[in-house]
């Protein structure tokens, strides 16, 4: 059985194994849409708050507040600066906001 914030969830796999794994499904996705990124910006915000929510999960799985990966933040919004400057730091930083108060 896998442990999530002191829950018991039927899983077969452990949810950190999963994050990791979806991690890496969705860098090979990534790379098939760049590309597409010139013509479609949009992309780019999509990309970057994946990447915000798959670091509250981990977080999440991990111990919430706790956890050593909740340093792991400062990365999405520090790619969205050097990608989109002060708009995109923004965008990143209300998306960490929102879903550190779902978790």
């Amino acid at each position: 059985m896998a442990r999530a914030r002191g829950l018991r969830l039927p899983l077969s796999v452990d949810p950190f194994f999963a994050i990791a794994a979806l991690t890496y499904a969705l860098t090979v996705a990534y790379a098939f849409s760049v590309p597409r990124v010139v013509e479609k910006r949009w992309l780019v915000d999509l990309q970057l708050a994946t990447d915000a929510l798959l670091v509250s999960a981990l977080v999440l799985v991990t111990g919430g507040v706790e956890s050593y990966f909740s340093t792991l933040y400062a990365l999405p919004i520090v790619a969205a600066c050097i990608v989109q400057h002060r708009r995109g730091g923004c965008s990143s930083l209300c998306c960490r906001g929102c879903s550190t108060r779902a978790s």
